[in-house]
Parts: structure tokens; sequence; C-alpha cells
């Protein structure tokens, strides 16, 4: 069964085969299905799909039946998409122990109508395709935290804790309505109560190892220490400073999480090297970050927003990273912003959009912002999809299985001769194909 939805409930699920939630304007709109609100237990036992911008809202009123996603093994699998599981005054425990597969960005929300109460979410198993990260976040009322009443546990493909947290493609955030986004944080993982946050372990860059999970510039810009410094993750909230020798900030991990700063852009000049590390970066929404200095890495970048329904999530890449940065650049929604024709790194880089294909502004856009530059580097897009942004020129070929938006602002060249199979959505002004270039 598959279902496009702009809201509503399905009180009760019963049934074998599949259940597929799209939404109701097409792959750039916004939908969400309520399932177990009469508190009914479902019999569903098919898997599940969410396709970019459909919402899942489970109610399960008994702490233990667990009733809310039927009684079943079956796989969810989720194209980005969010999942929001509400309990009431007795708390839940959704226990099915279905096996869990994730591209794009997926979203889960733990919610208790009694912060006194434990509220469960158990996988079989943790399954990344194509780069996707996952965020676990909490709402105002409920558990801020995880591990303690808000409880997240997988019974296998949970990545190994290495210095007090997990693979830094899992990510928790606490709302606090209103789209605030307070308290960013890395995952760690114990066996007893399932994903918890992970603990900041040095606050500043100085003196700061390659075991440090480091909180940086909390109150102010700081510069980078003399001689450079490594850490294994990092979060910063304002401008991370280049010194006068140039010298860098390593992150051992991979992992960079960008907290909500006061000024709009944040500039950060200090090189950064993700080395071997695949670099992760989160953005939270209504914040552009600006790096001037170079992005060193030799296995890509991965760029996530703060939640799946975060359109606004921006980094912008402004140095020439064509001798530094090698490997795909995903982004799992946002827009990373070129701010030159080499940000991307070599025209070998493919950048690989898997988000949704949104308009400039739209919820969970994966977007590429030619930003006035000519880009030759390729784009893929993912089954999610994805967009390009602004105005400017585009050289590379563009291939893949998912829809294309193009949130034209002013004139955007389309040179390439491209092959991509999901259909092509067009937004704002004007859009040229090139003599030499078509659409997929």
């Amino acid at each position: 069964m598959r279902l496009n939805w702009d809201g509503g409930n399905a009180n009760l699920l019963r049934g074998t085969n599949a259940l597929e939630i799209t939404t109701a304007v097409g792959p750039w709109g916004g939908g969400e299905v309520w399932i177990g609100c009469g508190g009914y237990t479902n019999s569903f036992t098919g898997p599940i799909t969410l396709w970019p911008g459909a919402g899942l809202r489970t109610y399960s009123f008994s702490p233990t039946s667990g009733s809310a996603l039927g009684s079943t093994n079956a796989d969810l699998v989720m194209h980005s998409g969010y999942m929001v599981i509400q309990s009431g005054t007795a708390g839940a425990q959704i226990t099915q122990k279905r096996d869990f597969y994730f591209e794009g960005l997926a979203s889960f929300r733990l919610d208790c109508d009694v912060i006194s109460k434990t509220n469960t979410l158990r996988f079989a198993s943790m399954n990344r395709l194509n780069r996707g990260a996952v965020a676990f976040y909490t709402y105002t009322g409920g558990p801020k935290y995880f591990g303690a009443n808000a409880r997240v546990i997988v019974d296998s493909g949970v990545p190994t804790p290495t210095n007090g947290m997990v693979t830094p493609y899992i990510g928790s955030w606490y709302w606090s309505g209103a789209w605030a986004w307070l308290d960013p944080t890395f995952m760690n993982y114990l066996p007893d109560t399932g994903f918890t946050n992970a603990v900041f372990t040095r606050t500043g860059l100085s003196g700061a190892t390659a075991t440090d999970i480091v909180d940086a510039a909390t109150t102010g810009s700081e510069t980078v220490p003399s001689g450079g410094v490594t850490v294994y993750a990092l979060r910063a909230k304002y401008p991370l400073l280049a010194n006068a020798s140039g010298d860098k900030i390593s992150i051992a991990s991979g992992g960079l999480i960008l907290h909500v700063a006061p000024a709009n852009p944040t500039v950060h000049t200090a090189p950064l090297d993700f080395g071997d590390a695949e670099g992760i970066i989160w953005a939270p929404n209504g914040n552009i970050h600006r790096f001037d200095g170079i992005i060193m890495a030799r296995n890509g970048i991965t760029f996530c927003p703060s939640y799946v329904q975060d359109g606004y999530s921006q980094i912008t890449l402004n140095a020439n990273n064509s001798t530094s940065l090698f490997g795909r650049i995903t982004v799992n929604g946002g827009v990373i912003n070129c701010g030159t024709p080499t940000c991307l790194g070599p025209t070998t880089n493919v950048v690989y959009l898997n988000g949704m294909a949104g308009g400039n502004n739209h919820n969970a856009i994966a977007g590429l912002n030619l930003n006035g530059q000519t880009i030759s580097n390729p784009v893929e897009l993912g089954p999610c999809g994805g967009s390009l942004c602004g105005s400017g020129t585009m050289n590379g070929k563009i291939s893949g299985v998912g829809p294309l938006g193009l949130a034209v602002s002013g004139y955007l060249t389309i040179n390439s001769s491209n092959d991509y199979t999901g259909g092509t959505y067009v937004y704002n002004d004007m859009l040229d194909v090139g003599a030499n270039g078509y659409l997929g």
C-alpha cells in the first residue's frame, strides 16, 4: 500500500503487504501519517518505507504492547523522512525489532507525556546506505537526553564506540520548539540503555589531544593553537580562526558539529583536516557557516542538516580546495554554497545529492548552490534526489536515479549532457539549457 499524505490519522493498520509513505504534493513536499492515535493495536506485519518529506507518527499508550508499528520484524527503510514516537503517561516500548535501513537524513523524535516515564525504540539492526545519517532528538517537555528515559536500542549493526562516541554520522539534538535547536551532540552506545549523548571531554582547543571530544569557541571566536591541534571530534559555535602560521585543526573521527551562532554567516578561517576519515559536518537551521580556510580530506565530506524538515542549514565553501579535498561530496540535506569554482576539490570529485528535490527554502532540500560560479564537478542524484540552486553555469554531468529540482535565482545555465532518470522540477526565474546540454 502506498500513501500520499498531507496529514491525518490512520488509527488502525492491518495486513501483510508493504506500507510506503510519500507526500501529497510530489517529491518536494511534506506530509505526516499518524497511526495508533486511538490506542489501537495494529496487526500490520509488512515492511515500512518512508520517502523524503514523509513522516510517520506512532502513538503507543501501553508500556509493554509496542502496538504502534504492528507485530513484525519486517524492514523499516527511510530514504530521508522522519518518525515521531509518541507515548502517553505510561511510556511506550516499541519492541518489534525491525531491521532499519537509512540513507539521506533519517530523523527520529522520542516524546513522552510524562518526563519520568521511559520511551523505547528497538531495532534488530542498523544499516547505512549511500553515506546516510541519523538524527535522534527529543522535544521540550520530554526527556532532554538519551539513555535514561529516551532509549534507542539496537541488537546488531551499531558501530563500536571509540573514545566515548560512535561514528559521527549518528547525532542528537534537543528541540525546544519554534525551530530552536539546542545542545547538539555526538552519540555513544551502552548495551543496557542504548544510545546516549556523548560527553565533551574538553572545552577549548588548547591542550586538546587526539582522543578528546572538544567543545570549542563556546563564548567567542577561538584561534588555532600554535603548531596546530588534533582532536577526536569537534563542536563549534563561534568562528574557528587561523593563526599567523596557518596551522590546522585535525579531526580524527571526521565529526564536526556546527552550533547555532548569533552571527550569520559565521566565518571560519582555520584550515580543517579530516585525514582518512569521512568528514561529517552537521549544521543547524537558520545559520550559514562559511569556511574561508581550506578543507583537507582524502575520503570526501558528508553534509547533514539538523533535522530532515530543516531546509535552511547551509555551509559555504569559500577556499580553493582543488589540491586538498578528495572523494565524494555528499549532501543529505541543506545546501552547500559554492564560493569559488574549485571549492569542491578537483573536478573528479562527484557531488552526491540525496535529500530532496525542493525549492529554494523548502524542507529537506539537498542542494548545491552554484552562487554565480561555473562548476565542472559531476553531480549524481541518489534515490532521494536533490537540487541545483542559485545562478551560475553547470558544466558537470548530472546522472543518477533521483529527481532534480532547479531552484533558480537569477539565471542558471546547464551545458552538460545529462542522463539522470528521476524527472525535473523547475522553480523561479530563468533556466538555460546550452546548445550542447540537455536534461535527463
